[in-house]
Formats: C-alpha cells, structure tokens, sequence
C-alpha cells in the first residue's frame, strides 16, 4: 500500500525545494516536456506560485482549483 501514500500529490515539502527540483530537472533534461501540478486556494498564492512556476523553465502548468 505504500504506493497510494501520497495520491493526491499534496506535497509536506517546503515549496522552495519543490520548485529547485523541478528548476533542476528541467536544465537536466531540456528535450523533454515539464509539466507542474498547482493547488492553491488565495489569489495571492497563484500568482506568487505561477511566477515561481515560470522561473523554474517548466512547459506547462496544471492548475487545480
């Protein structure tokens, strides 16, 4: 069951680290298309997430309201 630990994809990880990582794999693998999942629920945390998201080079953005 360990498999289904985490479904949902809701992270316990400070968002700094999230974002590094995904900035890393995308310079790692530049070819291949990054696509990040988002939940939030204030307008202010979108915005300051999608620029985040931006920053990092990904290819697209999931967003989950």
């Amino acid at each position: 069951m360990m498999g289904l630990n985490n479904i949902e994809l809701i992270t316990d990880r400070p968002l700094s680290v999230n974002f590094a990582e995904i900035s890393e794999v995308k310079q790692r693998y530049p070819e291949h298309a990054l696509i990040v999942s988002l939940m939030f629920e204030g307008r202010e945390e979108w915005q300051e997430a999608l620029k985040r998201c931006e920053d990092t080079g990904c290819d697209g953005v999931e967003l989950n309201f």
